[in-house]
């Protein structure tokens, strides 16, 4: 079954300068079978960015931990809390939610999530993840 049209495509934005930039697709270059998603060199990823084809965005920071979100009429920086400094190893979170209707079997994405994980430097984890409808 193929993936319905996607509301966002990610960004994802490497420390060396370079990008890579989903397809609407979401074929992967290196593996046809498999996600764009899989492309992503995750040792060198700094920034991962959701955006729609209106140019709203949501990008998270994997330096740091912190958010920010862009649209038509302005834009909001969430700053990380000091306490992220102890925070190390940040990993992109990302993944869609899909629906099936019963009906006619049409497969439809109806919940985006973005985020991160990141180890305490004293041990354990923290996630956080926000989600796009």
């Amino acid at each position: 079954m193929p993936i319905p049209k996607l509301k966002y495509l990610f960004t994802a934005y490497y420390n060396d300068g370079t990008k890579y930039e989903q397809n609407p697709e979401d074929v992967s270059i290196k593996d046809p079978i498999r996600s764009c998603f899989y492309d992503i060199d995750h040792e060198k990823l700094q920034i991962f960015e959701l955006k729609d084809e209106f140019g709203n965005s949501w990008k998270v920071f994997l330096t740091n931990g912190h958010f920010e979100f862009k649209n038509n009429f302005g834009g909001a920086l969430i700053h990380a809390p000091p306490e992220f400094e102890n925070l190390i190893n940040f990993r992109v979170i990302f993944y869609r939610t899909h629906e099936v209707s019963p009906s006619d079997g049409e497969d439809k994405v109806v919940r985006y999530a973005l985020g991160f994980q990141a180890n305490r430097k004293t041990g354990g984890n923290i996630q956080i993840v926000i989600e796009l409808y």
